[in-house]
């Protein structure tokens, strides 16, 4: 038989097609569960954004989600100039097991997000200082996201996605690792090399340079912060073509007249190193 002389066997093995699909990739599979697995258990507060799973960690955790996020919405619309105008939900969650499972984020992560969906892990409150910083951070993927779609985001490169983020929160994600510490490491010769790859799955990530997560997420925002304020109004015009919906290769391409390269070596040499 033909697969499309009956629509209900051809509806069944593409839908066996996209589960082995989904379940061999694990941004797929993570975001299936973020949106698939009913969120049980979750209360509301004064803000009906922040919705809390019972247990004291994550009480004590929405206490300062409350507290934070405000400052952190208004600081992330600022410096993206754009605004978080559709449905947000943050999850605050007091297991761990859950907050992979339910929220379909990776272990050992302190959040992450799928749309306007933010989960958190308790394991935040082993750093309560940390909570807007991280907010924050992650606020400014909720704004792309919302902006240009899952799809369309999960091909921006890391050290562009992640530099901005930690850029626009003032270093969350970072933490431990200051500007200058950054900065000798990309003296020293440990550092980087900015990926433009079109294909997500080739996409380099601190493990692919063998830097630490943190440091590669603070010499990312140094050349972000490096191209935005060099080349302004570059930055500006690539900024609203992403906001426009614009992938990031063509908005990047279109944006800035040198070529990533060039602007690398640019950056490189403000660091001090001569090529």
């Amino acid at each position: 038989m033909k697969l499309w002389d009956s629509p209900v066997k051809m509806l069944i093995r593409v839908g066996v097609i996209l589960l082995i699909a989904v379940a061999a990739v694990p941004m797929w599979r993570n975001a299936a569960l973020a949106y698939a697995l009913p969120k049980t258990g979750f209360t509301t507060g004064a803000d009906a954004r922040v919705l809390t799973q019972d247990g004291q960690v994550a009480l004590a955790l929405s206490q300062l989600v409350n507290k934070h996020l405000p400052t952190a919405k208004d600081h992330v619309e600022k410096i993206q100039g754009y605004t978080l105008d559709k449905p947000l939900k943050i999850y605050v969650f007091n297991s761990e097991i859950d907050y992979m499972r339910m929220g379909g984020c990776p272990q050992g992560s302190r959040a992450c997000v799928f749309g306007s969906q933010l989960s958190l892990a308790p394991k935040l409150m082993s750093e309560p200082d940390t909570v807007l910083s991280i907010l924050t951070h992650e606020l400014s993927h909720v704004l792309l996201q919302q902006r240009m779609g899952t799809w369309k985001i999960s091909r921006i490169p890391p050290w562009f996605l992640e530099g901005l983020a930690v850029m626009v929160s003032d270093g969350g994600g970072s933490e431990g690792v200051g500007p200058q510490e950054a900065a000798q490491a990309i003296q020293s010769g440990q550092r980087f090399t900015p990926d433009m790859s079109k294909n997500w799955l080739s996409q380099k990530t601190a493990y692919h340079y063998n830097l630490p997560p943190r440091l590669f997420y603070r010499q990312s925002a140094l050349f972000v912060q490096h191209l935005k304020t060099t080349h302004p109004s570059s930055f500006d015009d690539m900024m609203r073509r992403l906001h426009a919906g614009m992938g990031f290769h063509e908005a990047f391409q279109r944006s800035f007249a040198q070529t990533v390269e060039v602007l690398w070596e640019e950056f490189l040499k403000t660091q001090g190193v001569r090529q």
